[in-house]
């Protein structure tokens, strides 16, 4: 796998087992502050608990999941995402659990901790977006990551229906867990792509407006914009140097869809002069 630029979801990561152990020599303090049990959001008005849950420890299998979700998936879905986005979604979806966790077991003494529902979902969702990807892990050959993924939420429900056998209650959670994780990853993955296509068509619809500009006016705004941001010179007057650049239909597309992620202010001082040499290739 590639390593991740980013790793706002392992600074989250290490909070969370940093306050799992904080919860050891706490004699299970911070779980019975942070934990989801509908009595205490019915009846004590406590809200927070539908957000902290995640910050309780659950059990070793939630642990395990959450250590493979956040360490290793989750960074990089934010490399294919803005992380405010992701952050987000993450919180949204924590939030909508325990809505209606709470309002299943209304009535019930069953209490919510650990993350596993957004362990799912993150899964779930990594999946979506790399329906084709192959891992390769030392010497096994390349596998698809659709069997990685399936088998790491397997092992988590055998290990939970062994440990809950005996409570259908706790068994339904685990279910409703995984059936919300798979559910949501599924409806934030139509959602994004949705989005990312309207984003899409309208940056490619601002290129075409911006070919039509008059050459000496687009120079002009161009120098403008870049001087500003790179202090340039007489670097930008030498456009011919420039004139040996791929100028692709695949290229533009990496360099509007990098604009609708991360915003025009990325765009490196090459990906500026592709955009506005690109026209003029095609004359």
């Amino acid at each position: 796998m590639n390593n991740p630029k980013r790793t706002y979801s392992r600074k989250i990561l290490a909070i969370m087992i940093a306050l799992y152990l904080l919860n050891y020599f706490f004699q299970g303090y911070i779980s019975q502050l942070f934990h989801l049990d509908s009595q205490s959001i019915l009846q004590k008005l406590e809200f927070w608990r539908l957000f902290t849950y995640p910050l309780a420890f659950g059990s070793i299998e939630s642990f395990l999941l959450l250590i493979a979700t956040f360490y290793i998936f989750a960074p990089m879905i934010e490399n294919k995402i803005r992380p405010m986005i992701f952050g987000v979604i993450t919180f949204s979806l924590i939030v909508a659990f325990g809505i209606i966790h709470t309002l299943i077991f209304w009535d019930n003494a069953i209490i919510l901790k650990g993350a596993e529902c957004i362990s799912i979902a993150i899964l779930s969702l990594y999946t979506l977006f790399e329906p084709k990807k192959k891992i390769k892990i030392y010497l096994l050959p390349p596998f698809p990551l659709i069997v990685a993924t399936s088998l790491i939420a397997l092992l988590w429900f055998i290990a939970k229906y062994f440990g809950s056998y005996s409570n259908l209650s706790y068994l339904v959670q685990s279910s409703l867990s995984l059936t919300f994780g798979v559910t949501s990853a599924l409806m934030v993955f139509i959602h994004l792509v949705t989005f990312r296509k309207i984003f899409s068509r309208g940056e490619k619809e601002l290129l075409k407006e911006f070919t039509k500009i008059d050459e000496t006016r687009k120079y002009a705004m161009m120098r403008e914009g870049m001087y500003e941001r790179y202090k340039l010179n007489d670097e930008f007057d030498n456009l011919d140097n420039f004139e040996e650049v791929d100028y692709s239909e695949s290229r533009l597309n990496e360099i509007l869809d990098k604009i609708i992620e991360q915003g025009k202010d990325s765009l490196t001082y090459e990906e500026m002069l592709f955009l506005e040499n690109y026209s003029r290739h095609l004359k």
